[in-house]
């Protein structure tokens, strides 16, 4: 009896298909310069939206709001590390390096790497909201 109510709730999840979004916060942007990590005092969030037409990733600040859809994603692992292709409504490619603590997703780095001008590589430390 309780394998048949498991296997109806499965089946049932997936046909009304789930949606799932996280939030995170962050409290500074780290620029990374030829000399090292340039810190700027900007806050905002990461929202990561899933459901089953789409799932992009958002970074939000007072001034900025990017929404980028998801191309492919995947999972290293060994290092519990996820890497993300990205492509934006003007269709310019990114690339996204998260790194969990402890196999944690309360704390994560965010790696945010672009070939948009001023924006080529940046860090992220985010906090679960």
């Amino acid at each position: 009896m309780r394998f048949l109510i498991i296997i109806l709730f499965v089946l049932f999840s997936s046909f009304t298909g789930t949606t799932q979004e996280t939030k995170y916060k962050f409290e500074t942007v780290d620029v990374r310069t030829p000399t090292g990590w340039n810190i700027k005092e900007i806050a905002g969030e990461v929202i990561f939206y899933e459901d089953k037409n789409s799932h992009t990733i958002s970074i939000v600040t007072e001034n900025k709001n990017y929404k980028m859809y998801v191309k492919s994603k995947q999972l290293f692992i060994r290092q519990y590390n996820y890497l993300y292709t990205l492509i934006d409504d003007d269709g310019a490619e990114s690339s996204v390096r998260i790194i969990m603590e402890n196999k944690c997703n309360d704390y994560v780095e965010f790696y945010f790497y672009s070939d948009r001008p001023g924006e080529k590589y940046f860090r992220l430390c985010l906090k679960k909201t």
